[in-house]
């Protein structure tokens, strides 16, 4: 929980981690869920709540970046840079 200090949590999220984390604390370690239900907690408390960066709209190197890294896939990239266009022209 020491994660989530300084973040901005969304009431909703902030309740299934809370109904996680009690569900955890009861299971016992040998559970077979515990690893998952571990897992999950650590993802949630990790994510980056009320953090927002500046906006990147240079199509140009997210064509780049994705072409060095993802070998085909091209709708899915064809898509990425669409979503990158509408939200620039917003």
């Amino acid at each position: 929980m020491d994660n989530l200090k300084g973040k901005t949590v969304p009431e909703e999220v902030m309740k299934i981690i809370n109904e996680e984390m009690q569900r955890f604390m009861q299971m016992e370690k040998n559970h077979g869920d515990w690893q998952v239900t571990k897992t999950y907690l650590e993802y949630l408390t990790k994510m980056p709540f009320g953090v927002h960066g500046e906006d990147n709209f240079d199509i140009a190197m997210a064509r780049d970046i994705l072409d060095k890294g993802h070998y085909g896939m091209q709708d899915v990239k064809q898509r990425i840079l669409e979503f990158i266009a509408v939200g620039k022209l917003n």
